[in-house]
């Protein structure tokens, strides 16, 4: 039969129905309904990320800008600054341009800041700076790195293979000749040495003027002999002038009214003669006739150079010869000296090891007999050095610029009256002196 109608019946179930319904409609529809692969997945990941190995990190940092380039690279954060007048005027000018060429940009339509299709290939220079600054964007120029310098290094081995005379079992002729270097480089030290001591200064032997020490030395042997021979030709001389002046005042005196006219011992007073209108005007038209005579050789001296212009080429060219022979020897000549002499890098110059020879009691010919020498570190650094890579240096030794003092109390009053009294006796023995004199 019907059920009764009741006033109050429970709704629960439809709304709880229509819940239900609203949410799985949400989340995608019911959960009995989808499958297993929809609504769960394997999660094959591992558990913490591997660490890159090292030549993975290391292809990583190769791709990454350096910290300079990142530097140069980035802009400002800052909008640039623009005045009212500059915005003004490229707006002004933007718009005379596009009112006059075709109406517009795409048939008259507004100028849109954000469209980038073709703006590089359409755009003028003017409008592509209104675009920046309306952006806020500063156009600045990209800093470019600036270029090292080249250095050319010296062309020197960096090991240098010695002679044949410092082996350990050489031929007798190299020996010898290695041999007399080494001996030749001592007595130029002893040189040196003795020439430093003697004049306090230090000296280059190479560049002594062995002329003036030539001529010194003779003047020192033969300086007498030749003095009396100079006295007697300076003497013959005064003489002469003395002879000469005697001559020229007599003319003088004839050539006046008489001795009395001047007091004796004066020479006669000049006289500034007056010219007149006549003579300045010759002497005008000389000097014009001068002037014209130098003009006419100047103009034929040029015209003889004009002609001679195929013999003047030829001496430049020939002189331009000379001037690059010259050159090239030179030139040559500096890379020999600069291949056994490096540049100087410092205040001191390089000084080379001396050579590693044996003495003629000292040749055994045996490697195994052969005397130790240990300079396998400082060859390599004088290598460094020759090859112009460091600098020459010395041991620096570590000098006192200054002495203590020491002082006593009382010492220097002590002193102070010792010179007073000496003074004071000084003084004493003076005054006697003087009242010896006055009597």
């Amino acid at each position: 039969g019907k059920k009764a109608w009741r006033k109050n019946i429970s709704d629960g179930e439809v709304v709880a129905y229509q819940e239900k319904k609203q949410q799985d409609a949400r989340t995608g529809g019911d959960v009995t309904t989808i499958e297993d692969d929809a609504l769960f997945f394997i999660d094959k990941k591992p558990e913490e990320a591997q660490r890159p190995s090292r030549s993975e990190r290391r292809a990583a940092a190769k791709k990454t800008p350096l910290a300079v380039d990142r530097i140069l690279s980035v802009k400002s954060p800052f909008k640039y600054p623009v005045p009212t007048g500059i915005m003004k005027k490229e707006s002004i000018k933007s718009k005379q341009k596009r009112t006059t060429t075709q109406g517009g940009r795409k048939g008259g339509q507004p100028y849109d800041l954000w469209d980038t299709e073709d703006f590089n290939l359409n755009t003028s220079t003017e409008q592509k700076k209104a675009h920046a600054l309306a952006l806020g964007r500063n156009q600045t120029k990209a800093v470019s790195r600036p270029v090292a310098g080249t250095k050319t290094l010296n062309a020197v081995p960096a090991v240098e293979v010695e002679a044949t005379g410092c082996s350990f079992n050489p031929p007798v002729e190299a020996h010898q000749e290695v041999l007399a270097k080494a001996v030749a480089d001592e007595y130029e030290k002893e040189y040196k040495k003795e020439i430093n001591q003697g004049t306090g200064e230090k000296v280059d032997m190479w560049k002594m003027d062995i002329g003036a020490i030539l001529e010194e030395e003779l003047f020192r042997t033969h300086g007498n002999n030749n003095d009396d021979e100079e006295d007697e030709e300076d003497e013959d001389e005064d003489e002469a002038a003395e002879g000469e002046q005697r001559r020229i005042a007599a003319e003088g005196d004839d050539a006046d009214e008489g001795p009395s006219s001047r007091p004796p011992g004066k020479a006669k007073p000049v006289v500034n003669k007056k010219l007149t209108q006549a003579e300045r005007n010759k002497l005008a038209t000389k000097k014009e006739r001068r002037r014209a005579e130098e003009a006419a050789l100047k103009i034929k001296k040029q015209l003889k150079d004009v002609n001679k212009l195929s013999e003047i080429k030829k001496e430049l060219e020939e002189e331009e010869a000379v001037k690059e022979a010259e050159r090239k020897r030179r030139k040559a000549a500096r890379e020999a000296k600069r291949a056994s002499e490096p540049r100087r890098l410092g205040k001191r110059k390089f000084q080379p090891e001396p050579v590693q020879v044996q003495l003629t009691e000292e040749v055994t010919g045996s490697i195994r007999q052969l005397k130790a020498c240990p300079t396998l570190l400082r060859d390599r650094f004088k290598s460094l050095q020759r090859r112009e890579l460091i600098e020459p240096r010395t041991l620096q030794k570590n000098k006192r610029s200054f002495k203590y003092k020491t002082y006593e109390p009382g010492t220097k009053g002590e002193q102070e009256r010792e010179s007073h009294h000496k003074l004071m006796a000084d003084i004493h023995i003076a005054k006697r002196e003087m009242g010896k004199s006055l009597l």
